[in-house]
């Protein structure tokens, strides 16, 4: 697991701009609002200064609902919704029993091959991207219909093989490809995100293509934060970005001080092996998994092969980070945070961690209402209330 988180993190650098810098498209000059990452980061989780409650929910396990590695997590009307390793997109009740799977593997009718990323739309209906299509199914998960697009053929306008997408208010998608598929970037005219009708037409460009891209394994792009879609960068890049009415900003400034990314990547790369290794044991990089909510503010970042978690205050302006593993006398948290859900930040621990603890802890038991969790059982779901301050 370690390995994997590591090797999640390290993206590679879309487009080298930032709140000060000037991109290749009109970009609002608004201030950013800066959050602070002090360089002593190998800290203990302060759970007692974050966190209000936190309450744990066992996902049911049975052979029609076994879950590998959970990639994205969404929640409307009391079900949980949870992506598994690009394959299934498994539904729950809030008390964490197995309802029903959307669609399956295959060719025929609601069927698809993979599962790159799915949604919600306000209504609830459930949107799955896949090769080449968007296939719609009810909140109960009835297959509804496509949504088609090309664009890796030859005579397309544009390239986009979409990897991440979101479904906008007005029916509209935003689809997040990176440079995947893309061979040739020689007339700078790729993007990595495109605005999309359901009728398969482009009307918006974001972030030009500069360099090579690489996704991680969690289903991240995009979280919505009020009326507006909050963007985390890729490698390299500390800002987070907005998408709404008032068009594309910069919303927060990640700084990292002394240790602020400050390298420039070269030019005609093909290979940022040791560009990266080198990188990673100097600064503090690779921000992700941004999460925000009307008081508190999450995100993860990479150093020296080793993921550290942030928690900011925004009532207090105040920073809290810790090392990924948060044990702290035998009180067990989410190792980090997969999203929110009306305020609560929610993670997920597989029981070998909770297994693990319980042994560290000389048997003690670490989680209340877990009683003898075995290896094969599903992953267990923190709600973490935090705090109001």
């Amino acid at each position: 697991m370690r390995f994997t988180i590591f090797s999640l993190t390290i993206s590679i650098l879309v487009i080298v701009f930032s709140c000060k810098s000037t991109p290749d498209y009109t970009l609002k000059n608004d201030k950013c609002k800066e959050i602070l990452v002090p360089e002593r980061i190998n800290n203990y989780l302060q759970i007692d200064s974050i966190f209000a409650n936190i309450r744990v929910i066992p996902l049911e396990t049975n052979n029609n609902c076994l879950i590998g590695q959970i990639a994205k997590a969404q929640f409307y009307d009391e079900k949980i919704f949870l992506l598994d390793s690009f394959r299934k997109l498994l539904v729950f009740d809030a008390k964490g029993k197995f309802l029903y799977n959307v669609g399956k593997v295959g060719r025929g009718p609601g069927e698809y091959p993979e599962i790159r990323d799915f949604d919600l739309d306000t209504n609830g209906n459930i949107y799955i991207l896949t090769f080449q299509r968007i296939q719609v199914y009810s909140n109960s998960g009835r297959y509804l219909r496509n949504i088609l697009f090309n664009f890796v053929t030859s005579d397309s306008k544009i390239f986009c093989n979409p990897l991440e997408f979101s479904v906008k208010s007005d029916g509209n998608f935003y689809l997040w490809g990176g440079s995947f598929g893309i061979k040739d970037n020689s007339n700078k005219q790729n993007f990595a995100m495109y605005e999309m009708t359901e009728k398969g037409k482009i009307v918006n460009k974001y972030f030009p293509l500069k360099y090579n891209t690489t996704q991680g394994f969690e289903r991240h792009r995009f979280t919505r934060y009020n009326d507006s879609f909050l963007i985390e960068p890729n490698f390299g890049i500390d800002t987070i970005y907005s998408l709404g009415k008032e068009g594309l900003i910069g919303r927060y400034k990640i700084d990292f001080g002394n240790k602020t990314f400050k390298s420039t990547v070269p030019e005609g790369f093909t290979s940022l092996v040791e560009f990266k290794l080198k990188a990673d044991y100097l600064y503090y990089h690779s921000v992700e998994g941004f999460i925000e909510t009307s008081d508190w503010i999450y995100f993860r970042f990479t150093h020296q092969k080793k993921v550290y978690n942030v928690y900011y205050s925004k009532v207090l302006s105040k920073t809290f980070v810790s090392c990924i593993y948060p044990v702290v006398n035998c009180r067990l948290a989410p190792r980090w945070i997969t999203s929110q859900n009306e305020g609560d930040f929610i993670g997920f621990s597989n029981s070998h961690i909770v297994i693990e603890t319980q042994n560290e802890c000389k048997g003690k038991k670490v989680l209340q209402n877990i009683i003898n969790p075995k290896v094969t059982d599903n992953p267990i779901m923190f709600i973490c209330s935090l705090k109001k301050y």
